[in-house]
């Protein structure tokens, strides 16, 4: 799947992603951890995402469709210690802080 900019500012070309898991699982918080796996030096290895539209479920889009996210950006410690929770087979949490910067993105099939 590819993940690209809604407004056309920053990754207009898009990159290549995977989703890891589940976040927060079953409660209203729920995100999905993408993985960047084609991207430029410098950029986020990782993303938070959830549907833009509240009653939305996420889901991997098919081919040509289009889904519209919110997206949070997890720091590299964050990431270390998600690693660890999936390898301890434990439930991954996180919730973005209220200063955290949040983008429009669209995850293509």
């Amino acid at each position: 799947m590819r993940v690209v900019s809604a407004d056309s500012i920053g990754w207009e070309h898009g990159r290549t992603a995977r989703a890891r898991c589940v976040v927060n699982p079953g409660r209203a918080e729920e995100l999905v951890w993408l993985t960047i796996t084609e991207g430029r030096p410098g950029e986020p290895v990782a993303l938070m995402v959830r549907p833009r539209i509240p009653t939305a479920r996420w889901h991997v889009p098919g081919p040509g469709e289009r889904l519209e996210v919110l997206a949070w950006t997890p720091t590299e410690a964050t990431v270390d210690d998600l690693e660890l929770s999936v390898t301890l087979g434990l439930d991954v949490e996180w919730q973005p802080s209220a200063s955290a910067s949040v983008r429009v993105l669209w995850v293509e099939g």
